[in-house]
């Protein structure tokens, strides 16, 4: 008899099924039932591998931040300028949320509720010291780093933006700008990276 591959596991439907409710349909309180159907899995499966959604969720949160360690990686590339490592990071952490734009919602969901959200991840986005912060400040080197922080902030603003609007569904539904075409989303990136370099 063959061996069942590792994607039909219950657990690897459970644990992919999770992903794409908070990061593809943004949806933070979906119910262990809504995912178990999903996933095509009992309610038992879902107690079995995992005490609470809670922790399920949890286990998800530091899948996505992993995924977003990743692309600011980006912003250390010694081998190019301070633009070109904001341009690469810019366009990796907009194809990020726009095949995964439940990850920009799942932090500040954790704060708003009163969860412990991963502080190392807020602090990745706004504290003074975050990479994008730094980068800035090698480019800019003559501004005050109170503005330059506040770029900075400006910066992952624009970026999670057009996303926010289009909750659910993807970016094509949104009848005034499509991040997902590859014209328009330089045009914007161009603008927002030029605002944060002026």
């Amino acid at each position: 008899m063959a061996k069942k591959s590792e994607k039909n596991k219950p657990l690897n439907r459970i644990l992919s099924e999770t992903r794409n409710l908070i990061g593809k349909e943004c949806k933070l309180k979906f119910t262990t039932r809504e995912l178990s159907k999903k996933a095509d899995v009992n309610l038992a499966s879902i107690n079995y591998y995992y005490n609470s959604k809670g922790q399920l969720v949890d286990v998800v949160e530091k899948d996505f931040h992993k995924m977003i360690e990743d692309v600011y990686v980006e912003l250390e590339n010694n081998k190019r300028n301070a633009k070109e490592n904001l341009t690469a990071w810019a366009e990796k952490m907009v194809k990020l949320f726009i095949d995964l734009p439940g990850v920009m919602y799942i932090w500040p969901w954790k704060v708003i509720t009163g969860k412990d959200a991963d502080r190392t991840l807020l602090d990745m986005f706004y504290s003074k010291n975050n990479l994008v912060t730094k980068t800035l400040s090698k480019a800019l080197p003559k501004v005050k780093p109170e503005i330059v922080n506040f770029k900075s902030i400006a910066l992952v603003t624009n970026l999670m933006n057009p996303f926010i609007y289009v909750k659910g569904k993807t970016t094509e539904t949104n009848q005034y700008f499509n991040m997902s075409n590859e014209k328009s989303r330089k045009q914007y990136l161009e603008l927002v990276l030029k605002e944060a370099l002026s």
